[in-house]
């Protein structure tokens, strides 16, 4: 036979729906301290909660990270309700008098050595077994039976104790006892519902919970524990459902049920002495007094464009900085108090207590220092980035969801719209001339782009050259001759013999050529992917080597023995990737392809590498072609963007062009 399971209300009222699911219909709610059985087959996770069905509908144990908890497992006293009643006597004192059966719930008092109470009701909960009195719940000792504190007595008490202060030098069996010292005690509050004019309240079965609204159902945004003493807005009495609730300054909070068989606050008189600052336990709310002014003590605090923590962020105030706020601006949301000012929102301080972010201030603002997020420290605006991490997307808007016109490679570098930093959908971007682009997520310390002082990448036409090609791809101490890129003497030489192998790159030279007639090895120079392999072709016979490096595609032409690589294969600087066609060919074309432009592949090689090309083959006049009537083009660096042609309808330029 299946055990039965109960559980305990904790953090109540508690909703109780038609169906597991925040989505269902409510269809009542479970007061704090409510034991219910439920069926014990019935867990369901849904919506992020662990739900049991019961006598009366659906509710949720808490969240299923279990970082929340509404009910907490309880086993019942098998004592009926008629039976006869249990004493026991404090035998290990002092005892916790707490409001739920568990030794986390909130602490009422104490019970000393020598006191006997009367057991309503019995639990288990969290390793005890605990009594239910007049005052609270008790621990009578550990369900293991390691500790007794409290032992059945056949003496009924001469008077039902009253709960004890705790003190805060002696702990207590079941609980530490607090080590702050107990809230200022108000004044003996009244026993029945408070009228309307009521301006004082004691928190007398706590904890109370503050919510946004004078509903069960609102948002939850704090609690008042045991022993407090709020001032509530005057008139503000508002019957809701079964609960009558009053505002005060940190939100809503119920006095109790509207025919009073609950009440969790008395009216009371104002306290005799005004708490001190260090006694968070009671909250007075001020008189209304226009605030002005609020001191950052404890920033920077962000500026906001609307009073919600979601909303994006558009700066920071300082430490110490004195800001002037519109008076009547004053807005609780999700926990926290905001204010407006010149620059948006704010928050002065959590709900429920903790150390305030600003404090009023009777000083009038110099200028607030808030922090640009769209300038350097020197002052200057943020204009260049290099991708540090991709490749990311261009998209038409600064959202995930718009058009995407295309991407930035690692290494590549870029010009944004000065100020145009935009928070969206959990990121930052940034416009710039082909579109926007992400800079990092929102709230992460990894980014994609990181912010330079200037360009060192040249950019041509929109062209990045990035210096990806650390190795020559052969040896240049096996390389005899070179043809550059361009306007070359050898791409005019087979023009004028009637030769149009260069129609593909406009009639002039679409590569750089390493040439030797030894048969030695060549390697891809850089890092990159695999495209393709492709043999025995008469473009580049007889073999070529497509790769994917950055932005680019590089061509390896006129290999022998290509390395059989598959597609997607990642390759090296150092990684092999054929040989020399000693003999035949005798040289290797490397070329570099940026979309439908052939670029040269000097550009894109680092310095040294550079150098060590233009040094040893520095005699231009005899590389590049010049004539009475064509004079430019003249040198390594000075060549044109080419355009892949379309078989047929070539767009021939340079010396040769109609």
């Amino acid at each position: 036979m299946t055990d039965r399971l109960f559980y305990q209300v904790i953090d109540g009222p508690l909703s109780v729906r038609n169906i597991p699911g925040t989505t269902g219909a409510r269809v009542g709610e479970l007061p704090n301290g409510k034991i219910i059985e439920v069926d014990a087959a019935s867990r369901v996770s849904v919506d992020g909660f662990v739900w049991w069905k019961h006598a009366t509908g659906w509710s949720a144990e808490g969240s299923d990270n279990h970082k929340t908890i509404f009910m907490a497992s309880v086993t019942p006293s098998t004592t009926s309700p008629d039976a006869e009643s249990h004493f026991y006597q404090v035998v290990n004192g002092p005892v916790s008098i707490r409001t739920t059966p568990d030794a986390t719930s909130a602490k009422l008092g104490e019970l000393p050595n020598g006191t006997v109470i009367e057991a309503i009701e019995s639990a288990s909960g969290g390793g005890f077994a605990w009594a239910h009195h007049a005052a609270g719940w008790s621990a009578i000792g550990k369900v293991d039976g390691t500790a007794d504190f409290m032992r059945l007595t056949a003496t009924p008490p001469a008077v039902t104790p009253a709960p004890v202060a705790p003190s805060p030098s002696t702990p207590s069996p079941a609980a530490p006892a607090p080590s702050t010292p107990a809230p200022v005690t108000p004044s003996t509050p009244t026993s029945a519902l408070a009228p309307a004019g009521t301006r004082f309240f004691l928190v007398t079965d706590g904890p109370v919970s503050v919510r946004e609204k004078p509903e069960a159902a609102a948002k939850k945004v704090g609690e008042l524990p045991n022993g407090v003493t709020i001032k509530v807005v005057e008139n503000s009495r508002t019957v809701s459902g079964q609960f009558i609730y009053w505002q005060h300054a940190d939100g809503w909070s119920a006095e109790g049920r509207s025919d009073a068989s609950q009440v969790f606050m008395s009216a009371t008189s104002a306290p005799a002495v005004t708490p001190a600052p260090q006694t968070p336990q009671v909250i007075i709310e001020p008189e209304k007094e226009l605030v002005h002014y609020f001191l950052v003590t404890d920033g920077p605090v962000t500026v906001r464009k609307a009073p919600d923590p979601a909303s994006e962020k558009v700066g920071e105030i300082a430490n110490g900085a004195v800001i002037e706020v519109i008076p009547e601006s004053r807005s609780i949301n999700a926990g926290f108090v905001y204010w407006q000012h010149s620059r948006g929102w704010s928050a002065e301080r959590r709900l429920g207590g903790g150390s305030p972010f600003m404090t009023p201030t009777a000083e009038p603002p110099p200028p607030a220092p808030i922090q640009d997020l769209t300038i350097l420290p020197d002052g200057t605006p943020i204009r260049f980035f290099e991708v540090i991490e991709g490749p990311i997307s261009i998209r038409s808007e600064p959202t995930l969801t718009a058009a995407r016109l295309g991407q930035f490679n690692v290494g590549e570098q870029f010009e944004v719209v000065q100020r145009s930093r935009t928070e969206s959908e959990g990121y930052v971007w940034w416009q710039h001339s082909k579109g926007w682009s992400p800079e990092r997520k929102l709230g992460s310390n990894s980014a994609y782009l990181n912010v330079i002082p200037k360009l060192t990448h040249k950019i041509v036409d929109g062209i990045p050259y990035l210096p990806l090609v650390v190795q020559h791809p052969v040896a240049l101490s096996d390389v005899q001759w070179v043809q550059y890129y361009g306007n070359t003497t050898f791409a005019q030489k087979l023009r004028s013999e009637g030769k149009f192998w260069y129609n593909y790159c406009q009639s002039l030279h679409g590569g750089f050529d390493y040439g030797t007639s030894k048969p030695v090895p060549i390697v891809a120079g850089l890092e990159g992917t695999v495209i393709d392999v492709n043999y025995n072709k008469a473009t580049y016979s007889p073999n070529y080597l497509r790769v994917k490096s950055g932005p680019y595609i590089i061509i390896y032409g006129h290999m022998a023995r290509p390395t059989n690589f598959n597609a997607g294969d990642k390759i090296s600087p150092s990684t092999v990737v054929g040989f020399i066609d000693a003999g035949n060919q005798n040289h290797l074309h490397f070329e570099v392809r940026f979309g439908l432009k052939i670029i040269n592949p000097l550009e894109i090689m680092i310095e040294d590498r550079q150098r060590e090309i233009t040094s040893r083959f520095k005699d231009y006049p005899t590389h590049f072609y010049k004539s009475a009537a064509w004079t430019s083009w003249l040198n390594p660096y000075d060549q044109p963007i080419l355009n892949l042609q379309n078989t047929g309808s070539e767009v021939i330029i340079g010396p040769h062009a109609r």
